[in-house]
């Protein structure tokens, strides 16, 4: 999801949602680099269907949380991942329907 651009005529709602969304999108980062750093799989492109990947995540999560459970002692260091999603894949009608849903969540936020 994109926040909205900076420019000087932003309402406070969408800067509150600027806020909101820049501190989701560390803490979704800092997990990834967590889970990156314990299963290497996670670390390149998944070499399955785009449909099994979710089922993929929640996995390597769920194996994290049971690490955590049994004491696991591996110290995995977490990997930065500096790359962005291409926007540029997005068509049309996702582009208008992820406007629609940034609206929904920084009127929410508000």
């Amino acid at each position: 999801m994109k926040p909205f651009k900076q420019t000087p005529t932003l309402t406070e709602s969408q800067l509150c949602f600027n806020r909101a969304l820049s501190q989701a999108r560390v803490v979704i980062e800092q997990a990834f680099g967590i889970l990156k750093g314990r299963w290497r799989c996670l670390y390149k492109p998944l070499e399955e269907k785009t449909s099994r990947v979710p089922a993929t995540i929640i996995a390597c999560c769920v194996l994290r949380n049971i690490c955590i459970d049994v004491g696991d002692p591996s110290a995995i260091d977490p990997i930065e991942d500096d790359d962005e999603m291409d926007q540029s894949s997005c068509n049309g009608d996702e582009q208008s329907d992820a406007r629609g849903i940034r609206e929904d969540i920084m009127n929410y936020l508000s």
